[in-house]
């Protein structure tokens, strides 16, 4: 199979998705397709090869297509550049010939859904302007959503059928295991403390201030660190405790030290936005599950899609009392911390991103 992957993304970045979109590609590409992705011509102010910079295996081409840079311009600049993209990808699909023409952008499908055959991944979903939403994304041919909530979504506020839409959410490769003693040496970190890690951007809706503010009522000898965020976000979480480590962006084989180093990992989204408590579905969860750790997550909807009491401890979001009670109570119950562990690893082993790729196949040949 022929895949053309159309991402209106500046790669590579810091943020998660761009990750997410080179190893599909990866596993596509893994799993006997022929990928080959195309990129706005963005401004960037990452420079490295983006193979080089993710890790990802040399198994598919990419390409460039020019766009307008005026993104700075606010909202009017992200339609205009959206829209210039939307026709680049026409042009340069009625080019080239595929089998599938894939992308995770709704806006970059919209022109050439009628001439080809298209699939769209869905990461997030409106909350107004839906009719235009139903509008960009009628004709569309499959449709993969990365959680439940919002498969209904286009089913019920979409006129989607029920046909056309498969779940799968996102993925993570099981690393090989490094031993605690290891990682913390490589870290520079003292084996002795217990450190509880959270992992991703600091962004309000991830809830990382939850997790800062249980910080001040732990014990001394744990240290709570923060691997990621802008120096702006990490500048204003050290605010409100400077007992926390913030160590800012890391690359990807510095975050599998931290995972593992760590003795308890945290997701403490709160429920500000539909995203966090219904649409996401974060590839963190699942790294944490791979990196066979305890795990602390808020009880929101979106999470209980991935994981439940069996395998992590859940607590009411937005409560640093609650999550700081829970910290010290995963401590103090070592074994029932560790039946969890097996547990989220077990599930997990199912998800990972060759799996997911070779379903996606099966599901839109």
């Amino acid at each position: 199979m022929n895949i053309l992957y159309f991402a209106n993304a500046r790669i590579p970045t810091e943020k998660a998705h761009g990750f997410q979109i080179m190893k599909m590609c990866a596993s596509f590409a893994a799993a006997g397709a022929a990928v080959h992705l195309v990129l706005p011509r963005r401004k960037n102010n990452l420079s490295d090869d983006p193979f080089s910079y993710y890790g990802v295996a040399r198994t598919f081409t990419i390409s460039w297509v020019p766009t307008m840079n005026v993104l700075w311009l606010g909202k009017g600049g992200y339609y205009i550049q959206t829209a210039w993209f939307a026709c680049a990808c026409l042009v340069y699909g009625l080019r080239h010939t595929a089998d599938v023409y894939y992308s995770r952008d709704e806006s970059a499908l919209f022109f050439l859904k009628y001439f080809k055959r298209t699939v769209l991944e869905v990461h997030a979903v409106p909350t107004k302007h839906i009719f235009f939403y139903r509008l960009i994304i009628a004709g569309i041919a499959k449709f993969i959503s990365t959680n439940q909530w919002k498969a209904n979504f286009l089913k019920t506020t979409c006129g989607v059928g029920a046909e056309q839409i498969v779940v799968f959410p996102n993925a993570v490769d099981i690393p090989e295991h490094q031993a605690r003693a290891s990682a913390c040496a490589a870290l520079w970190l003292a084996p002795e403390k217990k450190y509880v890690v959270y992992v991703g951007h600091l962004y309000e809706w991830k809830g990382a201030h939850v997790l800062a503010a249980a910080a001040a009522l732990l014990p001394a000898d744990t240290e709570v660190i923060f691997v990621g965020g802008l120096d702006a976000d990490v500048a204003k979480l050290q605010k409100i405790n400077s007992r926390i480590r913030c160590v800012g962006h890391q690359r990807r084989d510095v975050v599998q030290h931290y995972l593992a180093a760590a003795d308890l990992l945290v997701l403490p989204n709160v429920p500000v936005t539909e995203e966090s408590v219904y649409a996401t579905s974060p590839m963190k969860l699942f790294e944490y599950m791979a990196a066979q750790k305890p795990i602390i997550a808020s009880d929101l909807p979106s999470i209980r899609e991935i994981v439940d009491e069996s395998s992590a401890t859940l607590v009411p979001p937005g409560d640093a009392v609650a999550l700081a009670r829970a910290i010290e109570e995963v401590f103090a119950h070592p074994e029932q911390a560790q039946q969890k562990v097996r547990r989220a690893f077990e599930v997990v082993r199912t998800h990972t991103w060759d799996a997911r790729a070779h379903a996606i196949l099966n599901f839109i040949v």
